[in-house]
């Protein structure tokens, strides 16, 4: 994390043509690592066996990885797979995303870079715990905006916040209480970016 700091704060004092020199670069690849938080990760529910289960937190700290491409250099497409999780807490998803770069030319803290994406993610979730049951997998949308800084010829760091929208469903019968884990959540992180 410190490191990602130093990177970002050195970032605002290059000038704007080492910032802006790799522009022609077509792939990329992304880590990233932040939270994923949406109410629905509690999940409390009465099965029909006359069982409670229950599952508490309401963020999931998340790592992943990305790999796109960029065409013309504005429109970007790319992947993502991402594992989430607590210690009873457990979701991992795969994505893919389209969307539009626009580069700025200010520089002195402004973004070099800001991104507007979206697309289509699959997901699972489980919990932890013996004999709580499991979920079905399932497809959501995802959509971000993405906002980047030129640390080096290549590196680049980025703040990123994105808008998620996936349901898992319970597969066992309820009785009362929830019937389903997740639904609309956000994610928020930063990232290292490479560019080829």
């Amino acid at each position: 994390m410190n490191v990602l700091l130093a990177i970002f704060l050195a970032a605002g004092d290059l000038p704007v043509e080492l910032r802006l020199e790799n522009d022609d670069s077509s792939v990329f690849a992304r880590i990233r690592s932040g939270a994923w938080a949406s109410n629905g990760f509690e999940f409390r529910a009465t099965r029909t066996d006359g069982i409670q289960v229950n599952s508490e937190g309401q963020a999931l700290l998340s790592g992943g990885v990305d790999l796109g491409v960029a065409i013309h250099d504005r429109f970007v497409i790319f992947g993502t797979y991402e594992v989430s999780g607590t210690d009873d807490l457990f979701a991992d998803l795969a994505g893919l995303y389209a969307g539009y770069r626009d580069r700025s030319e200010h520089g002195h803290g402004v973004p070099d870079e800001v991104t507007l994406y979206a697309g289509a993610i699959l997901g699972r979730f489980e919990v932890k715990k013996e004999g709580f049951g499991d979920f079905d997998d399932a497809i959501g949308f995802g959509g971000g905006i993405d906002l980047t800084w030129h640390a080096a010829r290549g590196l680049l760091f980025s703040v990123i916040g994105e808008y998620r929208l996936i349901e898992f469903e319970y597969q066992k019968d309820v009785l009362e209480g929830d019937k389903q884990a997740g639904g609309s959540g956000v994610w928020a992180g930063l990232a290292l970016d490479f560019r080829f």
